[in-house]
């Protein structure tokens, strides 16, 4: 044993030494790139990105591509930019601390200095020169940027506006009923025929295995649901259930109720798709059907854990039971319009559906979607507490009004009822008359923008009733925070105004960033926009910022 000890160091000391030098010949640094080849790879990328973008047959998808190289073009191009600007900055400061060279007249200077001074001068121009080359790359990657956004725009818009078949013409309409009847028999009829073919048996004995796992999983899952719902569901036994309780109660409901039949939904296509039980030609309905129902059990999940219409006691959005109700109701009667819909139309191509049945689809989900989206708009569904009993929720101070409550809300809501008002009105006129592709973009663009304003809508009520739980003052009973901070009545009200504020402008600006991206904004502008409000934008010589204003209101 002692013998062996000595070699045991020996041998892992090696090891060590071994693998440091290894490291070290892994992290040594790739040697940096000449600017003059950088220069030339940067001006090929750019030549070949005018190419691409000046081809009218490059599509919206292979557009973001190139803008995201010429992103990538133009970010290197500002740091090396940068470092080149410290270089210039450099040498000036050293060539003017040599000094101006001696006038006529004067005495010469020793030559060591004179041969320094050309060095400097020469090393100045260089860096100069090679700042003005990265200035005019970086210029011309900005105006690249701008020719294919606005190269995107045109094709969106060339899109948006192409018109199809008119629905005023009555032959239309009949062209229409056989193509969506025949889609209908063929969504049928092909999986049969797919079934009847002599290699599925064989091909169903070989996935059998990946179908018993899956069989299982579902059963698991299934398990797993329920038992999350009874150990920690809602419990109609609790009367009154703790804030704490009723919170808890929600994030288990929308787990069980959305992403796990969701992840089933997911699994069970996918399996599907991967055993080829079905046929490439029908891959695109079951990508339909898939997308359709995971929408509608997004939807209702959500609807179930948020607003609870069958139990009011374990709600967690403050709205009135009776409000909860209705509001439940139109959003299950939304969500069953807006399914089959998207399953007629994402598969529309597999079922060889024609323009003319498109359009009547479109014409028929517009209508139907709009009359639902227009009576979600009533004021009576969002109502914070029953109509006619005039009581506050039990969770706002005294004297916390509506309006304190949601200082800036009132006037998103007011912009967001007119938009739907005149989109749900909008749609069903322009499928009329040919513009189909415009119609479901306002409507698909308006129910996706509607669900992630109702979520944001919803984390807003979590934290207002969150807040205001926390710096209540009600007698003896207190907030945790207001018993903390041993707040004053007045001074409780305030911070719930501010934090409130606070919230509302944060999701605000959230709000209206995922509103842009969804409705055609580039994320490349939006970052664009972003940076310039934040960092810096000219306005005549003046240079404006949104940080700079920032900082003065806190320091004055």
């Amino acid at each position: 044993m002692r013998i062996l000890r000595p070699f045991t160091i020996r041998l892992l000391a090696g090891w060590l030494v071994l693998a440091s030098v290894a490291m070290a010949q892994n992290e040594t640094p790739t040697p940096a790139r000449p600017l003059a080849d950088l220069l030339s790879d940067w001006k090929g990328g750019l030549d070949q990105a005018v190419k691409q973008v000046a081809d009218p047959r490059l599509g919206v998808a292979e557009l973001d591509k190139v803008r995201a190289e010429v992103d990538k073009v133009r970010a290197a191009t500002a740091q090396a930019r940068a470092d080149a600007q410290a270089k210039v900055t450099q040498a000036k400061e050293l060539l003017d601390a040599l000094g101006p060279a001696p006038a006529e007249g004067q005495p010469p200077e020793a030559k060591e200095v004179t041969a320094q001074r050309k060095q400097l001068q020469a090393d100045y121009a260089g860096a100069e020169g090679r700042l003005k080359q990265l200035e005019v790359t970086e210029a011309r990657t900005q105006a690249l940027l701008a020719d294919i956004s606005k190269a995107v725009r045109e094709r969106l818009a060339n899109n948006l506006l192409a018109q199809g078949p008119e629905l005023l013409n009555h032959g239309v309409w009949g062209l229409a009923g056989e193509q969506i009847g025949g889609g209908l028999v063929r969504m049928v009829q092909e999986p049969i025929r797919h079934w009847q073919e002599p290699d599925f048996g064989q091909r169903l004995r070989d996935s059998a295995g990946l179908l018993g796992l899956l069989v299982l999983g579902l059963a698991g899952g299934w398990w797993l649901r329920g038992w999350l719902l009874r150990r920690y569901g809602r419990d109609p036994a609790i009367a009154e259930p703790s804030y704490a309780r009723r919170t808890a109660a929600a994030l288990v409901e929308a787990l069980c109720r959305t992403l796990m039949p969701v992840l089933a939904t997911v699994a069970i296509a996918a399996t599907l798709r991967t055993t080829g039980l079905v046929a490439d030609a029908d891959l695109q309905v079951l990508h339909a059907l898939t997308m359709a129902l995971v929408f509608f059990i997004l939807v209702v999940g959500v609807d179930r854990a948020a607003f609870a219409p069958a139990q009011p006691a374990w709600r967690i959005a403050p709205l009135a039971p009776k409000a909860s109700r209705r509001l439940s109701r139109r959003l299950n009667l939304l969500a069953a319009i807006v399914a089959p819909m998207m399953v007629l139309s994402l598969s529309a191509n597999a079922l060889a559906i024609g323009d003319e049945g498109v359009a009547v689809i479109t014409l028929i989900g517009s209508t139907a979607l709009g009359l639902g989206l227009l009576t979600l708009t009533r004021r009576r569904l969002w109502k914070w507490r029953d109509d006619g009993d005039g009581a506050k929720r039990e969770d706002k101070a005294e004297g916390q009004d509506e309006h304190t409550a949601r200082p800036l809300m009132a006037p998103v809501w007011a912009l967001l009822r007119l938009a739907v008002v005149l989109i749900a009105v909008a749609s069903p006129v322009l499928a009329v008359f040919g513009y189909q592709n415009l119609a479901r973009y306002l409507l698909g663009n308006l129910v996706w923008s509607g669900i992630g304003l109702g979520v944001l809508l919803l984390a807003r009520m979590l934290v207002d009733e969150l807040v205001g739980r926390s710096l209540r003052i009600d007698g003896a009973d207190l907030g945790y925070l207001a018993r903390a901070l041993a707040l004053r009545q007045a001074t409780a009200h305030q911070l719930v105004f501010w934090l409130m504020l606070l919230v509302d402008a944060l999701l605000f600006g959230v709000a209206t960033a995922l509103l842009l991206l969804r409705w055609g904004v580039s994320w490349a502008d939006l970052s664009a926009w972003l940076e310039k409000a934040l960092f810096g934008f000219k306005v005549g010589g003046v240079t404006l910022s949104l940080m700079d204003l920032l900082l003065a209101v806190l320091l004055f």
